[in-house]
């Protein structure tokens, strides 16, 4: 087992590079990863882990990361997570326990279509959750809504604009939600989204 010096960003950050040589990815201070649209794998993720890198912000998304590696991220002390538009799974990602710290999370694109999405809503610290492209129904966000603490809720590409927007968002006016027709807060459209 190899022993590291924790206090060390440098001596993370240089074995970080390492294992993210010819990747695309980056990382910073020794706890951030920055691999959006890279070749970052399932492999590289569990090396991260095996160094026990305090990796708070993790930014894959457009990468090949699937199911595989989910163990391993939960085993960072994340603050931030994006892993959208990858191929991890509704099921692989709600079977996991995630850490109590994040406060942003991002899993645009991963169908959550039917599914207990209450695991991910229940995060006590969740502040920003991007749920866009995610196949779900207004009740499904709504049940999010219901046992949440997130105050800004990405939805855009699941169908619900217009009278379902403003609906969510007068049932929940402590909240702002992005849809696709624009953001809304207290049942009124705030703006409107860019064609």
């Amino acid at each position: 087992m190899n022993n590291h010096n924790f206090a060390d960003p440098d001596n993370f950050d240089r074995q970080l590079k390492d294992i993210l040589n010819g990747t695309r990815a980056t990382t910073q201070n020794g706890n951030e990863i920055w691999a959006l649209d890279s070749s970052l794998g399932d492999n590289h993720v569990i090396a991260i882990r095996e160094i026990k890198a305090p990796i708070e912000y993790f930014m894959a998304s457009g990468t090949q990361i699937t199911d595989l590696c989910l163990d391993a991220l939960t085993a960072f002390p994340l603050v931030d997570l994006s892993i959208a538009n990858t191929c991890v799974t509704g099921s692989g990602l709600l079977s996991r326990v995630w850490p109590e710290s994040l406060t942003n999370l991002s899993v645009s694109g991963i169908s959550l279509r039917s599914q207990n999405v209450e695991p991910l809503a229940r995060l006590p610290r969740l502040s920003v959750l991007d749920i866009s492209g995610c196949q779900l129904t207004p009740s499904l966000v709504g049940e999010i809504c219901e046992c949440s603490q997130v105050s800004f809720i990405l939805a855009e590409r699941n169908r619900i604009f217009g009278k379902r927007a403003s609906e969510l968002s007068s049932k929940w006016p402590e909240k702002q939600f992005c849809f696709s027709d624009g953001i809304w807060k207290n049942g009124r459209r705030v703006t409107m989204q860019s064609p």
